[in-house]
């Protein structure tokens, strides 16, 4: 099933040409933008600047959103509002997402989600970051792991 990009919700935008600045939002075809685990929910990641009414080319972070309600999410309120995971002096851009499953039977044992993307800093020096959260259904933004090179 292909689920359109403007369902995607952060507020009340989408995260469509409406909300983000970059036309590559979500990736190119060899990131893995969108993830769905074990119980059926979709988590998605995408860079935008803070302002996406702001012309294109400008300093990007790093957004998470995930869906309420298992697959498939059919309208924007099947989404959690979107929130900045990394926000780091310099542009930030080109996440992707995985999941690290927990271990099968053990009901404490969480599954782990984690973001990588091309961080590059004001100097102009480029790296890879890496950040992760237990794979909660409602994760406030202070539950992902401080942004790591």
């Amino acid at each position: 099933m292909i689920i359109p990009v403007s369902v995607f919700a952060q507020g009340s935008h989408q995260v469509n040409y409406d909300l983000s600045s970059e036309w590559e939002a979500t990736g190119f075809n060899n990131g893995r933008a969108m993830v769905r685990d074990g119980d059926g929910f979709f988590h998605i990641v995408y860079h935008t600047q803070d302002n996406p009414s702001a012309p294109p080319g400008g300093f990007c972070d790093i957004w998470y959103s995930h869906t309420l309600v298992p697959a498939p999410p059919t309208i924007p309120a099947d989404w959690a509002p979107a929130v900045k995971i990394v926000s780091l002096p310099g542009d930030d851009r080109y996440p992707s997402i995985a999941i690290e499953h927990g271990s099968p039977g053990v009901s404490n044992d969480n599954d782990m989600l984690h973001v990588v993307w091309q961080h590059c800093d004001p100097g102009g020096i480029y790296d890879i970051f890496h950040c992760s959260s237990p794979n909660n259904m409602v994760p406030p933004p202070d539950q992902w792991s401080p942004p790591m090179p």
